[in-house]
Protein backbone atom coordinates (compact mmCIF):
# COMPACT_ATOMS: atom_id res chain seq x y z
CA UNK A 1 0.00 0.00 0.00
CA UNK A 2 2.87 2.36 0.79
CA UNK A 3 4.40 1.91 -2.68
CA UNK A 4 1.03 2.78 -4.22
CA UNK A 5 0.86 5.95 -2.11
CA UNK A 6 4.40 6.91 -3.13
CA UNK A 7 3.45 6.35 -6.76
CA UNK A 8 0.35 8.55 -6.40
CA UNK A 9 2.43 11.28 -4.72
CA UNK A 10 4.98 11.12 -7.54
CA UNK A 11 2.21 11.46 -10.14
CA UNK A 12 0.70 14.41 -8.23
CA UNK A 13 4.09 16.12 -8.18
CA UNK A 14 4.46 15.55 -11.93
CA UNK A 15 0.95 16.92 -12.41
CA UNK A 16 1.97 20.10 -10.54
CA UNK A 17 5.11 20.41 -12.67
CA UNK A 18 2.99 20.00 -15.81
CA UNK A 19 1.10 23.13 -14.77
CA UNK A 20 4.34 25.13 -15.03
CA UNK A 21 5.04 25.50 -18.73
CA UNK A 22 8.31 27.36 -18.15
CA UNK A 23 9.74 24.41 -16.23
CA UNK A 24 8.80 22.04 -19.05
CA UNK A 25 10.10 24.34 -21.77
CA UNK A 26 13.44 24.75 -19.96
CA UNK A 27 13.95 20.97 -19.93
CA UNK A 28 12.27 19.69 -23.09
CA UNK A 29 14.71 16.81 -23.60
CA UNK A 30 14.03 15.43 -20.14
CA UNK A 31 10.29 15.45 -20.77
CA UNK A 32 10.38 14.10 -24.32
CA UNK A 33 12.97 11.40 -23.66
CA UNK A 34 12.16 10.35 -20.10
CA UNK A 35 8.85 11.56 -18.69
CA UNK A 36 6.40 11.21 -21.59
CA UNK A 37 7.48 7.70 -22.69
CA UNK A 38 7.47 6.59 -19.04
CA UNK A 39 3.93 7.85 -18.55
CA UNK A 40 2.75 5.67 -21.43
CA UNK A 41 4.43 2.64 -19.88
CA UNK A 42 2.97 3.44 -16.45
CA UNK A 43 -0.50 3.83 -17.95
CA UNK A 44 -0.28 0.48 -19.69
CA UNK A 45 0.84 -1.42 -16.60
CA UNK A 46 -1.51 0.13 -14.05
CA UNK A 47 -4.72 -1.34 -12.68
CA UNK A 48 -5.70 1.81 -10.73
CA UNK A 49 -8.07 4.03 -12.73
CA UNK A 50 -6.98 7.21 -10.94
CA UNK A 51 -3.33 6.51 -11.69
CA UNK A 52 -4.11 5.77 -15.35
CA UNK A 53 -6.03 9.03 -15.59
CA UNK A 54 -3.16 10.99 -14.03
CA UNK A 55 -0.68 9.41 -16.46
CA UNK A 56 -2.81 10.45 -19.44
CA UNK A 57 -3.60 13.89 -18.01
CA UNK A 58 0.09 14.67 -17.45
CA UNK A 59 0.94 13.35 -20.93
CA UNK A 60 -1.87 15.50 -22.34
CA UNK A 61 -0.87 18.65 -20.43
CA UNK A 62 2.82 18.39 -21.36
CA UNK A 63 2.03 17.66 -25.02
CA UNK A 64 -0.29 20.70 -25.12
CA UNK A 65 2.55 22.87 -23.82
CA UNK A 66 4.90 21.58 -26.50
CA UNK A 67 2.26 21.98 -29.22
CA UNK A 68 1.46 25.54 -28.16
CA UNK A 69 5.13 26.51 -28.02
CA UNK A 70 6.17 25.12 -31.38
CA UNK A 71 9.70 26.10 -32.23
CA UNK A 72 12.07 25.59 -35.08
CA UNK A 73 13.71 22.77 -33.11
CA UNK A 74 13.70 19.95 -35.64
CA UNK A 75 14.96 17.39 -33.09
CA UNK A 76 12.17 18.33 -30.67
CA UNK A 77 9.59 17.92 -33.42
CA UNK A 78 10.96 14.49 -34.29
CA UNK A 79 10.77 13.45 -30.64
CA UNK A 80 7.17 14.63 -30.34
CA UNK A 81 6.28 12.73 -33.48
CA UNK A 82 7.99 9.64 -32.09
CA UNK A 83 6.14 9.92 -28.77
CA UNK A 84 2.88 10.41 -30.65
CA UNK A 85 3.35 7.35 -32.84
CA UNK A 86 5.32 5.06 -30.54
CA UNK A 87 3.82 5.79 -27.14
CA UNK A 88 0.40 7.38 -27.60
CA UNK A 89 -1.13 5.91 -30.75
CA UNK A 90 -0.58 2.22 -29.85
CA UNK A 91 -2.40 2.89 -26.55
CA UNK A 92 -5.30 4.67 -28.22
CA UNK A 93 -7.66 1.67 -28.31
CA UNK A 94 -7.11 1.01 -24.61
CA UNK A 95 -7.54 4.69 -23.81
CA UNK A 96 -10.92 5.05 -25.51
CA UNK A 97 -12.22 1.93 -23.79
CA UNK A 98 -11.11 3.06 -20.34
CA UNK A 99 -13.27 4.73 -17.70
CA UNK A 100 -14.33 8.38 -18.01
CA UNK A 101 -12.82 10.92 -18.55
CA UNK A 102 -9.86 9.07 -20.11
CA UNK A 103 -11.53 8.52 -23.53
CA UNK A 104 -12.29 12.23 -23.95
CA UNK A 105 -8.71 13.22 -23.14
CA UNK A 106 -7.45 10.59 -25.58
CA UNK A 107 -9.75 11.78 -28.36
CA UNK A 108 -8.83 15.41 -27.78
CA UNK A 109 -5.12 14.61 -27.83
CA UNK A 110 -5.48 12.54 -31.00
CA UNK A 111 -7.24 15.40 -32.78
CA UNK A 112 -4.55 17.87 -31.70
CA UNK A 113 -1.75 15.56 -32.82
CA UNK A 114 -3.44 15.15 -36.20
CA UNK A 115 -3.91 18.93 -36.48
CA UNK A 116 -0.21 19.50 -35.80
CA UNK A 117 0.68 16.66 -38.20
CA UNK A 118 2.49 14.58 -35.58
CA UNK A 119 0.06 11.78 -36.37
CA UNK A 120 -1.06 11.23 -39.94
CA UNK A 121 -4.14 9.39 -41.10
CA UNK A 122 -1.79 6.83 -42.63
CA UNK A 123 -0.45 6.11 -39.11
CA UNK A 124 -3.98 5.40 -37.92
CA UNK A 125 -4.66 3.21 -40.94
CA UNK A 126 -1.40 1.33 -40.40
CA UNK A 127 -2.38 0.46 -36.82
CA UNK A 128 -5.89 -0.46 -37.98
CA UNK A 129 -7.61 1.70 -35.36
CA UNK A 130 -9.91 3.66 -37.69
CA UNK A 131 -12.88 1.53 -36.67
CA UNK A 132 -12.27 2.25 -32.97
CA UNK A 133 -12.07 5.99 -33.71
CA UNK A 134 -15.46 5.92 -35.40
CA UNK A 135 -17.02 3.62 -32.80
CA UNK A 136 -15.91 6.02 -30.08
CA UNK A 137 -17.34 9.02 -31.94
CA UNK A 138 -20.56 7.13 -32.61
CA UNK A 139 -20.84 6.36 -28.89
CA UNK A 140 -20.45 10.04 -28.02
CA UNK A 141 -23.07 11.16 -30.53
CA UNK A 142 -25.56 8.55 -29.26
CA UNK A 143 -25.07 9.73 -25.68
CA UNK A 144 -25.65 13.35 -26.71
CA UNK A 145 -28.91 12.56 -28.55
Amino acid sequence: MEARDDFQITLRILESVADESLVILKSPDFFTREVLPSLAVLYKGNKDGDARFLCLKILFDVMVIFLNEQSEDEQGSKELQSISNTNFLPLYCSLIEDEDPIPLYAQKLLVMLIDYIYIKIADILYLKIVLQCFEFLLGISQVQM
